[in-house]
C-alpha cells in the first residue's frame, strides 16, 4: 500500500464515522504511531481532518468543499476505472467539455492520444494536462475569475463565454447525487457554472463514483433527468437505480 493509498482509506474511515481514535487508526493499518501521526499531520495540514484530544474528527459538511487534493486522493482507483471507461465514449474528432474535478481530470488524461478532439473548460489543471502533453487537441479556456483552491476559472466571464459553445459531449462531476435533492454542488460558483453547460452539450456524461450516491451536497445544479449517462464504479442503490431509469439515464459500470 502506498503512502496516498494509505491516507485515502484514513479519510474514508474517518468521513465514514465522523471521529477515529489515533490508536484505532494504529491498530487498523498496523503501522506505526509515528507513521500514523504523520499521516494525520498532512491531512490536518490541508485542512481535511482536525485533531482533538487524541482523536481526528471530520471537518465535512453540506457547504464543506473537500480540498482538490484530498478528492483526489479519495476512491483513486475507483475514480481511475471510471476515467478509462468515460474516455471509451470518445471518439476522434468530438468536441468536449470538461468539468472541473478528479474525476473528469482521469477521464482526460486518457485521451492525450485521440486525434482532432476540441476540449472546452475552466479547469486550468485539465489545460495544463493537455499544454504538457504532446495532445493535438485544441484547447478553448473559459474566462473568469480565479478559484485557486480549485484552480479553475469561475463567474460571469466565464458564463458569457459558454453561450457561444455546443459541444458533442460534457464530462460533469457531482458533490452528490440523490432522489431528493438530484445532482449537488459545494461551491454555488461551479454549480452555476454545471448548470449552464448542461444544455450546451448533446449528450451529458455524469462521472461520479459509488461515495456519491444518496449525497447531497450545498447548491443543486440540475436533477437527474439532466444527464444522459453515468458512469460509476457500481451499481447505485435501488430507490436511486429506478429515479435514474425513469429519468432515462444510461449507466455505464467501470470495470
Amino acid at each position: 500500500m502506498t503512502i496516498d493509498e494509505r491516507r485515502s482509506l484514513i479519510l474514508k474511515k474517518i468521513e465514514t464515522q465522523g471521529s477515529v481514535l489515533v490508536k484505532d487508526i494504529v491498530s487498523a493499518f498496523q503501522v506505526s504511531d509515528m507513521t500514523i501521526r504523520r499521516d494525520l499531520d498532512e491531512l490536518e495540514k490541508t485542512n481535511l481532518i482536525r485533531r482533538k484530544h487524541g482523536k481526528a474528527i471530520s471537518v465535512r459538511g453540506t457547504s464543506f468543499e473537500p480540498p482538490y487534493q484530498m478528492r483526489k486522493l479519495e476512491h483513486s482507483a475507483e475514480k481511475a476505472r471510471i476515467g478509462i471507461a468515460a474516455a471509451g465514449l470518445v471518439e476522434p474528432g468530438d468536441s468536449i467539455a470538461f468539468d472541473t474535478g478528479s474525476t473528469s481530470f482521469q477521464a482526460a488524461s486518457n485521451l492525450l492520444n485521440l486525434s482532432n478532439l476540441t476540449i472546452v473548460t475552466h479547469s486550468l489543471t485539465i489545460v495544463d494536462l493537455f499544454r504538457n502533453s504532446t495532445s493535438n487537441a485544441e484547447i478553448i479556456v473559459l474566462g473568469g475569475k480565479l478559484r485557486k483552491e480549485e484552480n479553475s476559472l469561475v463567474g460571469d466571464i466565464a458564463l458569457s463565454t459558454l453561450k457561444d459553445f455546443f459541444l458533442d459531449k460534457l464530462f460533469l462531476c457531482a458533490g452528490g447525487i440523490s432522489c431528493h435533492a438530484g445532482l449537488t454542488e459545494f461551491n454555488s460558483d461551479d454549480a452555476i457554472i454545471k448548470k449552464t453547460l448542461i444544455p450546451h452539450a448533446h449528450q451529458v456524461i455524469l462521472l461520479a463514483d459509488s461515495s456519491k450516491f444518496n449525497k447531497t451536497a450545498f447548491h443543486k445544479f440540475g436533477d437527474l433527468s439532466s444527464i444522459d449517462m453515468l458512469v460509476t464504479d457500481k451499481m447505485p442503490p435501488k430507490d436511486l437505480l429506478t429515479m435514474l431509469q425513469e429519468s432515462k439515464v444510461d449507466i455505464l459500470i467501470a470495470k
